[in-house]
C-alpha cells in the first residue's frame, strides 16, 4: 500500500507545485492565466472575421486545451456575448476589471465553505455534512446556530443533501 501511495504522490498533476488550486495561488496571478490574457489582448485589436468574436476567441484559446482557466474564460465570454457583448474588446475589459477586483470567473470544481462563509452565496447542488447531535448545535448559542443552519439550508438552488452520523441534529427534527 505504501508503494501505491508514493506512486500517487509522484503523479505531476497531483503535485502541489503544479496545481494552483492546492497552493492557493490567485487566479489572475497564475502564469498560464496571464499568458492567455496577453493573447486575448493581442487578438482583441484585430477585427473579427465574419463578425463572430466568440468563434475567434475559441480559435485563439484552442492551443491552451481544455484547462480549467480556458473553460472558465469561454463560459464567461459566452455569457457576455449572450448579454449583448459586441466584440472581444468588451470581453477583455470584463476580464481586466475582474483581475483588478480579484473576481475570477467561475471555475469548474467543488467549493468547501463553512456556514459562516456561505452567507450570500448559492450553489445548484449543496451537501451539508455532519448535521449530527453534538456537532450542530455544539451547545453554544442555540439561536445563532439555528440561524446558521438556516443559512446553510437556504444556499441550495436546486438540490440539497444532508448527512449525519449517529443521532441527527435537533434542527433536522424541526423540518419534519
Amino acid at each position: 500500500m505504501t508503494a501505491a501511495l508514493l506512486r500517487w504522490w509522484t503523479v505531476p498533476r497531483v503535485s502541489c507545485r503544479s496545481n494552483p488550486s492546492i497552493t492557493g495561488e490567485r487566479f489572475f496571478d497564475r502564469t498560464d492565466v496571464r499568458d492567455v490574457m496577453r493573447i486575448i489582448r493581442s487578438a482583441s485589436v484585430l477585427p473579427s472575421e465574419g463578425g463572430d468574436w466568440y468563434a475567434d476567441l475559441v480559435a485563439v484559446l484552442r492551443p491552451f486545451g481544455d484547462a480549467d482557466y480556458v473553460v472558465a474564460f469561454l463560459k464567461l465570454a459566452k455569457s457576455i456575448q449572450e448579454n449583448g457583448g459586441k466584440n472581444m474588446r468588451a470581453f477583455l475589459r470584463e476580464i481586466e476589471d475582474r483581475a483588478e477586483q480579484n473576481n475570477p470567473p467561475t471555475l469548474p470544481g467543488v467549493t468547501l465553505a463553512t456556514l459562516h462563509a456561505a452567507k450570500g452565496l448559492e450553489w445548484n447542488h449543496l451537501f451539508l455534512i455532519g448535521v449530527s447531535d453534538g456537532v450542530l448545535p455544539m451547545g453554544n448559542d442555540l439561536n445563532e446556530e439555528r440561524r446558521l443552519f438556516y443559512v446553510g439550508v437556504t444556499r441550495a438552488k436546486e438540490r440539497i443533501q444532508i448527512t449525519y452520523a449517529g443521532k441527527p441534529s435537533v434542527f433536522l427534527a424541526q423540518f419534519n
